[in-house]
């Protein structure tokens, strides 16, 4: 199973100075049509829209719909669940959580799960025990099969960040953690939220970042081939 990643495009209404976001997003979107072979799935890590206004998810999903394969996203720290929700409703599947955006994208060959970090009170990561509970439900549905998890805050410290650590509570990670731990089956763990490209680990699995579709947002090195290019990361 071929996945692509994408994640944080920031689309703003109006445009922000001095920025073509949309255009990026566009390019990104074309480079991704034009991959041979097709991902079996395209996953959105957050921050599609910068202010959480409809316009923005507006905007945003009419390039995003041109994707030729299956879409899914989940909020990043910018965006709003209701707003984002109607706006992609054609993208999520009935086993959505009612409240959260978080869900199990079951196959014979993997089980990929999008969890929603998204917290209201801070742009930091959270996962309450709503959320908590029904990631471990997700995991014992997958009964042993490789699952590769998708989310927004990465669960681990970037230490070139101004800020290398990117939940609100050790405590909350450390329990993300620990279910983690009892479940051997999860392969790999795809954040976007920091704009750049690192990689670190949790519970012994392998996490990574990666930078932002918007160029103007993107925190990695400018000489680097990726600024290029727009950003995607064939994720497994």
């Amino acid at each position: 199973m071929l996945i692509t990643q994408i994640s944080d495009c920031h689309i703003a209404w109006p445009p922000a100075e001095g920025a073509d976001r949309l255009g990026d997003l566009q390019r990104c979107v074309d480079y991704v049509n034009g991959l041979d072979p097709q991902p079996d799935l395209v996953v959105h890590t957050g921050d599609i829209a910068h202010d959480g206004a409809s316009i923005e998810y507006e905007k945003a999903a009419e390039k995003l719909k041109n994707i030729r394969t299956n879409l899914c996203v989940i909020p990043g720290n910018r965006d709003d669940r209701r707003k984002l929700r109607d706006a992609f409703s054609d993208r999520l599947p009935a086993s959505c959580h009612e409240e959260f955006v978080q869900y199990l994208i079951s196959t014979e060959e993997l089980c990929v799960i999008m969890l929603d970090t998204m917290s209201t009170e801070s742009n930091k990561g959270r996962l309450c025990r709503t959320r908590i509970d029904h990631l471990n439900g997700m995991l014992e549905e997958a009964d042993g099969r490789p699952v590769a998890i998708f989310m927004h805050h990465p669960p681990f410290e970037i230490a070139v960040a101004s800020v290398p650590f990117q939940f609100e509570d050790r405590a909350n990670l450390a329990e993300f953690s620990g279910i983690l731990s009892r479940h051997s089956n999860v392969q790999r763990i795809y954040c976007g939220h920091s704009h750049r490209t690192a990689s670190g680990q949790i519970a012994g699995i392998a996490a990574s970042t990666i930078s932002s579709t918007a160029e103007d947002l993107r925190m990695d090195d400018p000489g680097r081939m990726q600024e290029l290019w727009p950003s995607y990361q064939l994720a497994f």
